[in-house]
């Protein structure tokens, strides 16, 4: 799990041979706050590469990803498959409980590239 800026991100989208996951988050979202330690928990066990994108520090990603309207606000797990160069996730979670998030991962983890 790294951090990332929006240079990485385009980078990364750019090169992505398998799927790779980005956790929306920030510091003054309690709901992110509360659901944090369990998307790490996921993350870490996860077979594709994975990221953290603060909005406090990236908000321009943010931004685009929300004026498409391909979240809805944080926090927000998005998952881009290979070649998708778009702005546009393949799988998104926005929000949720800590069941929500086992089986939304539980999902992307039999999804294939």
């Amino acid at each position: 799990m790294k951090y990332m800026k929006r240079d990485e991100f385009i980078e990364i989208q750019k090169q992505n041979k398998s799927m790779f996951i980005v956790f929306l988050t920030a510091t003054w979202c309690k709901p992110c706050q509360i659901i944090k330690p369990h998307v790490f928990e996921e993350l870490q066990t996860c077979p594709y590469p994975c990221y953290c994108l603060d909005v406090d520090t990236n908000m321009d990603i943010y931004s685009g990803l929300r004026a498409k309207r391909q979240i809805q606000g944080v926090p927000s797990i998005v998952v881009f498959k290979s070649g998708n160069v778009s702005f546009i996730p393949d799988y998104t979670l926005c929000g949720g409980s800590k069941e929500d998030v086992k089986s939304f991962f539980a999902k992307i983890k039999l999804c294939t590239v």
